[in-house]
């Protein structure tokens, strides 16, 4: 990692993401989709994804998969079965199969090339390491992403539980703890990512904590086509084991705030905040504790180079958030 991070300027930071729905922009899409592997798999990219196909503004250039949420194996089966439901796929490319897994990498390959023809925004939806291998590989060729949004992030001491505020949680009085599973499995990825200067956006659990789909969202979306159906019908699991484990009518939809950030900047509420991997002493014991993407006021005692990035962790409208993928969507130029 770099010993000095670059501190992009506050006003290009929070303007990025409304430019790119105003006047439209081409995006890559880097994934650990694992929708409808099993009922504790969540189908929070595919919902992302079905969001963005739904858009006329929006250019996908590739989606490449990462290993997190599945295998990459899995992750590249879930996109062929999108593949068959969404005759506009854009072409998929596989990537990286675990931590620092670059040599070789078809999908860090494919960026690179679609990088050198034009600037890119990169959706992030599952652990970074595609896009540090690229960093790492060929800096230049990574200076032309205009913007990286990824789904990670976290005030110092706040545990991740989707029973948060629920009356009757089911399990050990609070429901269970999710850590901030894409910056967990590649530390080093998210490090290298903060540090390099290119404009970042992370929409945290925080956001998403504040939306729910239910099963009357599901059904509404059955109705708007193949892809649809497809996305319903592997998150069906995923909200029954909500149900029973967090006592919560619906599901948290993670992956679908980073999507709304692009497609809908309005949807949420961003700010500017100094971000850095440290050790999250507030839920550690002597003056320890686990290292963590974390955003906000940061202590002196967190050591460690320091960013800044636009932190999305507000929603302003809710419903308009899951209308994203229930409504009923325009017709998109091919």
């Amino acid at each position: 990692m770099r010993a000095a991070i670059a501190v992009p300027i506050a006003a290009a930071l929070l303007s990025c993401a409304n430019a790119f729905a105003a006047t439209g922009g081409a995006i890559w899409v880097d994934t650990d989709a694992g929708c409808g592997i099993s009922n504790f798999t969540d189908p929070d990219d595919c919902l992302a994804i079905l969001a963005l196909s739904r858009a006329p503004h929006v250019l996908i250039r590739g989606i490449s998969t990462v290993y997190g949420n599945a295998t990459v194996a899995d992750t590249d089966e879930t996109l062929r079965k999108i593949a068959a439901a969404w005759p506009q796929s854009p072409p998929r490319y596989s990537g990286a199969a675990f931590a620092g897994d670059c040599k070789g990498n078809k999908a860090v390959a494919a960026l690179e090339t679609a990088l050198s023809h034009e600037r890119l925004t990169i959706l992030a939806l599952g652990p970074l390491t595609n896009i540090a291998c690229l960093m790492d590989a060929n800096p230049r060729a990574a200076m032309q992403m205009g913007e990286i949004v990824a789904v990670m992030g976290a005030e110092p001491g706040h545990l991740f539980h989707p029973a948060e505020g629920a009356p009757d949680a089911a399990l050990f009085g609070h429901g269970p703890v999710f850590s901030d599973f894409n910056a967990a499995k590649d530390l080093a990825a998210a490090e290298r990512v903060l540090g390099f200067g290119t404009k970042v956006t992370l929409t945290p659990y925080s956001a998403a904590r504040q939306v729910e789909i239910t099963l009357a969202d599901l059904s509404a979306m059955k109705e708007e086509g193949p892809f649809g159906s497809l996305v319903a019908q592997s998150s069906v699991g995923w909200l029954a084991s909500w149900n029973q484990y967090a006592d919560r009518r619906g599901f948290y939809p993670f992956d679908l705030l980073a999507a709304a950030v692009m497609l809908e900047p309005v949807l949420l509420r961003c700010r500017i905040a100094d971000v850095r991997v440290a050790a999250d002493r507030k839920i550690g014991s002597f003056g320890y504790g686990p290292r963590r993407v974390l955003f906000g006021r940061l202590s002196w005692k967190e050591r460690g180079p320091r960013a800044q990035a636009r932190v999305c962790d507000g929603v302003a409208d809710p419903q308009g958030v899951v209308s994203l993928v229930t409504r009923q969507s325009p017709e998109k130029t091919p």
